[in-house]
């Protein structure tokens, strides 16, 4: 970590990890002078990306510097707005940073990127009304609305008990508690627990109803899983089989005609 003057640069090496925990933005500004405040935006920073699902180094490659008004204090600042490569995939994303530039103190911080998070399933591998409702809480959770994402993952998990031919007259709790159908849910993935951690979530939420980033995030995740524990996992193990199958029938014809 390098100090100068009253910024610091913290400089980290290029990862390719594909890890899905949140890491802090770390970048570096675009020097044109010898001053701090001397710079036309962020140069590079570090991303988790979501086009390749890792943790890489984004590279500036055009930026627009907007001036904004004087705030409450009488402080000047000016907005920064990049397309943003990354290295790791060369795919781009949108970065907005922000300046504050005055005596005696100096400001310039990360604000947000987007996209943040692709979303990954697609409608072909959902029942419909299990693929809308996981999409809306997708949406809802981009957009910082997390007691909305928190209730869309719920109504996820209740749409995929009803396809899979759950008792409809039950709410969502009860009706994992007795499933009509052994095949219901899989063996590796408990609905139950994750519907309980929502309803848990939700009764001590504060009285503005206020749920945090990482509750949300913590939820859709183990929504995500098991959804591709429900239906994407199987179905991709049954493609495998069906290739798998074609391969040994075309090498059963061909040593058949040897």
């Amino acid at each position: 970590m390098e100090e100068t003057n009253r910024f610091t640069v913290k400089t980290i090496k290029k990862s390719t990890s594909t890890s899905t925990e949140p890491r802090e933005p770390k970048f570096e500004l675009k020097r044109t002078g010898d001053d701090l405040v001397d710079h036309q935006g962020v140069e590079w920073i570090y991303l988790h990306c979501p086009h390749c699902n890792s943790y890489a180094r984004f590279i500036s490659e055009y930026t627009i510097i907007v001036k904004l008004p004087l705030n409450d204090n009488n402080i000047s600042s000016r907005g920064f707005h990049s397309l943003i490569v990354c290295e790791n995939c060369n795919d781009v994303i949108y970065l907005k940073c922000f300046e504050d530039d005055f005596d005696p103190d100096w400001w310039f911080g990360y604000e947000y990127h987007y996209p943040q998070a692709t979303f990954a399933l697609t409608e072909t591998e959902l029942p419909t009304l299990v693929y809308r409702y996981f999409l809306e809480a997708h949406k809802c959770l981009q957009a910082n609305a997390y007691l909305a994402a928190v209730e869309m993952c719920k109504k996820t998990l209740d749409a995929s008990l009803h396809d899979r031919n759950a008792n409809k007259k039950l709410n969502p709790v009860e009706s994992t508690k007795k499933p009509t159908d052994e095949k219901i849910l899989p063996s590796v993935m408990s609905i139950t627990d994750i519907v309980q951690i929502i309803e848990s979530i939700r009764v001590h939420a504060d009285e503005d109803d206020n749920i945090k980033k990482s509750q949300a995030e913590e939820v859709y995740k183990l929504t995500e899983k098991s959804l591709e524990a429900i239906y994407i996992i199987p179905i991709r193990v049954q493609q495998m089989k069906d290739k798998r199958s074609q391969i040994v029938r075309k090498d059963s014809s061909e040593t058949s005609k040897d």
